[in-house]
């Protein structure tokens, strides 16, 4: 049985999108016959249907070791893998050199396409303009995945839509650590909604309980509804008129359900993915950690401007380019 080891990193602190999207390679593997291991820095414990997916889940946080990128060779030979997925914040050009020379093949994610990359296949799901996309040139010998149709959406957010957007705001800021973005929104915002009413998703942030005390204390529990049941994100999103979000994976996963999206970033790596978003006439806020006043006032600024617009007619994503990046792994 062929084997596919997954390089990356999840946890309340980093958040969970390399899981998400990886977990959905991981399926489409696992179907056609193919064996996977997880090896990665995990906080926490991995869900039951995530690791089911893996034949072998290591834990990187558990092994006292300086230079990770020999683990990962060390991995790849132990169990004769045939490809690496590799899914880190950072990697650089040495350490890839490094696997290159140990005649390893994988595919890259990369934040930024000015990042160097020689990776077999690399998956850059910035949301470029087309004018920019036209402008990137890329190594002929690399079979590469550009623009916000290569993000890697789970299932749930590629199905048809069956709810009318209603006046409610969704609000998520991350799977992980929110870092005290949503009192802060929700502090913002609150005494100018008017008649709308918050969906508010709530991941694994340490603030959960403060979040929940603040609403109770407000006496807003008949406005913000807080979401803990993940089964019916797709439902909250799709009756929403339009979404406040950090700017992480959730920005992929509102945009496929056709919504506009008022954006912060809360950690340094999703800065340029959030600014990106303005090519979609999505709204770019700020950083939460520099700009809390700018933001403040930009979300009451364009919260009035969101109301107005109208309902973007529906189009269904679908990850088709998946069986050709599956391809070009097996088959190289």
């Amino acid at each position: 049985m062929k084997t596919i080891l997954f390089r990356f990193d999840f946890g309340s602190k980093i958040g969970y999108g390399h899981l998400k999207r990886c977990s959905v390679l991981a399926k489409k593997f696992k179907q056609k016959g193919y064996r996977c291991i997880l090896l990665g820095d995990i906080e926490g414990n991995i869900k039951k249907e995530d690791k089911f997916l893996f034949y072998k889940v290591i834990n990187l946080n558990r092994i006292n070791l300086f230079n990770k990128t020999d683990e990962i060779i060390k991995v790849y030979n132990r169990f004769d893998c045939d490809y690496l997925i590799l899914d880190l914040i950072k990697f650089d050009i040495q350490n890839q050199a490094k696997l290159k020379k140990s005649g390893i093949k994988w595919l890259q994610f990369i934040g930024n396409i000015n990042i160097k990359c020689i990776a077999n296949q690399f998956i850059c799901s910035i949301p470029f303009s087309n004018k920019d996309l036209k402008k990137i040139k890329v190594n002929k010998d690399q079979k590469t995945f550009i623009g916000k149709n290569y993000s890697i959406i789970r299932q749930q957010f590629l199905k048809n839509k069956k709810k009318h957007s209603v006046k409610k705001i969704f609000v998520c800021m991350g799977g992980g650590d929110d870092r005290g973005s949503i009192i802060f929104v929700l502090k913002s915002i609150i005494v100018n909604i008017k008649d709308y009413k918050i969906n508010l998703l709530i991941g694994e942030s340490p603030h959960y309980k403060k979040i929940k005390e603040w609403i109770k204390k407000n006496n807003l529990k008949k406005i913000i509804k807080i979401l803990r049941n993940k089964e019916y994100i797709v439902e909250y999103i799709d009756e929403s008129k339009f979404a406040i979000c950090s700017g992480g994976t959730i920005t992929h996963e509102i945009d496929a359900r056709g919504k506009k999206m008022m954006i912060i970033s809360i950690i340094k790596n999703q800065e340029f993915q959030a600014k990106k978003w303005v090519n979609f006439d999505n709204y770019y806020l700020g950083s939460f950690s520099k700009d809390k006043i700018k933001i403040k006032y930009k979300l009451n600024n364009f919260l009035d401007i969101m109301k107005k617009i109208k309902n973007i007619k529906f189009k269904k994503r679908e990850n088709k380019f998946l069986d050709k990046i599956i391809y070009n792994a097996i088959t190289n």
